[in-house]
């Protein structure tokens, strides 16, 4: 009795595994098929075109900014758009207009304007062409 329960538990354990194996094989199989299907239209359009972004561009020209202030870690810059603008020039050159609020040398919080102008070089690098700091 003992071991006719002791067969019903490997046999049962064994269909387990079997199954278990089938889907791994199966999920590998359909993965592997998948990717294959949607090789040639990645190669075709690469995940990040090498061409400026104006999002990218204002967020290039607010660390070009820090790097020039007093307190760098005590920059805030505007979180609506409708404070900052960004004019595309040509393909890869944008002119950002906004302001900073920053500390000066004595600790007092500023606001700065600047405009900026930075080009996109390619392969995630920023050139920055020019930088004006004023007051309203």
């Amino acid at each position: 009795m003992v071991e006719q329960k002791n067969k019903k538990h490997n046999w049962g354990c064994s269909i387990v595994v079997i199954i278990l194996l089938v889907s791994v094989f199966a999920f590998a199989g359909f993965k592997t098929n998948e990717n294959s299907t949607n090789a040639p239209s990645q190669s075709a359009q690469p995940a990040h075109e090498n061409k400026a972004d104006k999002t990218e561009a204002i967020i290039m020209a607010e660390e070009f900014v820090k790097d020039r202030l007093v307190s760098p870690s005590s920059a805030k810059f505007p979180w609506r758009s409708s404070e900052t603008t960004a004019v595309k020039v040509d393909e890869d050159t944008w002119v950002i207009s906004s302001y900073v609020d920053s500390q000066n040398k004595f600790g007092a919080m500023l606001r700065t304007y600047y405009i900026a102008k930075v080009k996109y070089l390619g392969n995630d690098k920023w050139q920055l062409l020019d930088l004006e700091f004023y007051e309203k």
